[in-house]
């Protein structure tokens, strides 16, 4: 990670998105995945925030909650999209 100047938000947005679209595979309604949503949402807020407890490797830092924030709503955007339309035609 010391070689990449900009941080790693990028690849949180790719794995929670990646998380997220597993999770919302998963669930059959519309609030289940809301509610899928929100537990991954909360969930981000947990590890991001606890990561210092944990390991010295890792510290808090907001340009990676922004990206698990980014994946989290941009899957759960496109899943509403896909199944909006799938359910009008």
């Amino acid at each position: 990670m010391n070689h990449r100047q900009n941080g790693d938000a990028d690849l949180h947005v790719v794995l929670w998105g990646i998380t997220a679209a597993l999770v919302l595979l998963a669930c059959a309604t519309r609030s289940q995945r809301l509610l899928a949503i929100v537990f991954l949402g909360t969930w981000s807020l947990f590890v991001e925030f606890s990561q210092p407890w944990f390991t010295e490797l890792r510290s808090r830092q907001a340009s990676d909650l922004i990206g698990n924030a980014v994946g989290l709503i941009g899957v759960f955007m496109v899943f509403e999209i896909i199944t909006h339309r799938w359910r009008h035609n």
